[in-house]
């Protein structure tokens, strides 16, 4: 499989040609299994419809909120946020034009990805890096549910390849973007700046002039209008999981299954630790960075690599729950990095003939494509389908029907706030404390049973528990005075079943504020 092209120009154009056309081929027919998985499957994260309430009242006129009223962030997406609101403002389904906004973006991703595999010298690897992004499940997956991963990872990979290619401006416009599109980009431009000081002497004035003028005014707003650019989900993680999601790392090992649980996955972390290696060695024997560099255009990636163990790290050991989108991100440079890696261990086995490479990637490429086509659409939509029957069948009914019973002014104070909160129309408690700020003193580590804590101090009209929330707030109140306890206040008024579950005990559990109460 090597692709490291060190022949004359006239091989270098043929590659050009060659691949430019594989490439295409590739991102078209991830493309279509999108559209296909798209309108199949009408698959919709449940966090996406925290962003859509947002993105709905700022077309509304009724300001960046998700309760009228109530100026807090929780929404970690502003600028993604912002474009819905365009969307509906203008009369657009805002739910579907979110998602196509997303494959086209996948489509930016996989272009750019073979790109920066070329400005690295290694235009197979970066051939192979963009066929992964078309076709590995994680990635089918969340490119049609509405979430803002896809255009995050568009922003990552053109950030990267601007900055290898040492276009300054265009590097750090894309990290302004990706700082409006997600707060934690900061750390890519962190690394990115500190990368460009070690790689090029100097300090890249034009282009934080350029990341300052995008970053300034939607900082400065959200200061004036919030409080603060940052967040409100991201303090509200950090305090809720960490008070029950106990433990040192407790995050670790989960990590590293979702991350090497398949053949895949141990196939591209394999990579990354070869393209270390590799990389290393490179540096180690070159008299300064700037001639390793030159003669090793691969070096290049070290500082995205560099980017992705942080970004990693800060998945692995923290206590944040792994939801599946926080992995897309990297994923067009954790698959470039792997997949020079392979090529650079390939070279060295000595497989090294550039002239008949051409038609073996085109072979593996037909090959790749209907596999794809065959095995890993289908097997993507059957699990998009099963996702999505929660949804349909259990969440939006019980947000329709608590909107049908209560009455507008009444409060919800529930967990997943998504569909229930937004099928509701109601002021929504979010007892995680993404969006409601007042929560988070219950889970003080001097309170003993935060749900029994949040009831009593806040009494919503509505109280929706999951079962095990229920279980664990009859273990706690069983010690207590009848009259603390939420049966002398609150009505159990309806459960829900899981569809797939029908004997088991009810999902969810609605309470009722008595009236006298």
């Amino acid at each position: 499989m090597s692709d490291r092209i060190s022949h004359p120009a006239e091989l270098d154009r043929t590659a050009t040609d060659t691949f430019r056309k594989l490439v295409w081929f590739i991102l078209l027919t991830g493309a279509a299994i999108r559209i296909y998985l798209l309108y199949s499957t009408h698959a919709t994260e449940e966090d996406f419809y925290i962003t859509l309430r947002y993105a709905e009242n700022i077309a509304a006129g009724n300001g960046f909120v998700y309760n009228a009223g109530q100026h807090v962030l929780g929404t970690t997406t502003p600028l993604y946020t912002l474009v819905l609101a365009c969307f509906a403002r203008i009369g657009f389904d805002p739910t579907l034009s979110g998602k196509l906004l997303g494959i086209v973006a996948d489509l930016m991703t996989g272009l750019l990805t073979y790109r920066l595999g070329r400005a690295v010298g290694r235009p197979v690897a970066g051939l192979a890096a963009a066929a992964c992004l078309s076709f590995a499940p994680t990635n089918l997956i969340w490119s049609i549910k509405g979430m803002e991963v896809g255009i995050v990872a568009a922003t990552v990979i053109g950030a990267w390849c601007a900055w290898v290619e040492k276009r300054e401006v265009i590097a750090w416009v894309c990290a302004a973007v990706l700082v409006l599109l997600r707060i934690d980009g900061a750390v890519l431009a962190a690394i990115m700046l500190g990368a460009t000081i070690l790689r090029d002497r100097r300090i890249p004035w034009r282009g934080i002039a350029a990341f300052v003028v995008l970053a300034a005014p939607w900082t400065l707003f959200a200061t004036l209008y919030f409080g603060s650019p940052l967040p409100l989900s991201l303090a509200a993680k950090l305090t809720v999981y960490g008070r029950v999601i106990p433990g040192r790392f407790p995050q670790l090992m989960p990590f590293l299954v979702l991350m090497l649980h398949s053949p895949f996955g141990l196939l591209i972390a394999a990579g990354c630790l070869v393209y270390g290696v590799y990389a290393f060695t490179l540096w180690r024997t070159s008299n300064t960075s700037v001639k390793a560099e030159s003669e090793h255009p691969e070096l290049g990636l070290a500082a995205p690599l560099l980017w992705i163990i942080v970004y990693y790290a800060g998945m692995a050991l923290s206590h944040v729950v792994l939801f599946g989108w926080y992995f897309v991100p990297p994923t067009p440079i954790y698959y470039l990095v792997s997949m020079v890696g392979i090529s650079a261990a390939v070279e060295r086995l000595g497989f090294s003939e550039a002239a008949a490479v051409y038609k073996r990637v085109a072979t593996g490429t037909a090959a790749l494509v209907g596999l794809a086509v065959s095995l890993v659409a289908p097997h993507v939509a059957r699990t998009l389908r099963e996702s999505q029957a929660v949804e349909t069948n259990l969440r939006t009914p019980i947000g329709i029907w608590i909107h049908d019973q209560a009455r507008p002014a009444d409060t919800l104070m529930l967990e997943p706030i998504g569909y229930i909160g937004y099928y509701s129309r109601l002021r929504v408690i979010d007892v995680i404390g993404l969006v409601s700020p007042e929560v988070l003193p219950s889970y003080k580590l001097e309170v003993a049973c935060p749900d029994h804590d949040l009831w009593q101090r806040l009494r919503p009209v509505w109280l929706l528990l999951r079962a095990g929330q229920v279980t664990k707030l009859r273990e706690y109140e069983a010690s207590l005075a009848p009259e603390q306890r939420l049966g002398a206040a609150y009505d159990e008024v309806k459960s829900w079943k899981d569809p797939v579950n029908l004997a088991g005990a009810p999902a969810f559990v609605l309470y009722h504020l008595r009236e006298d109460r």
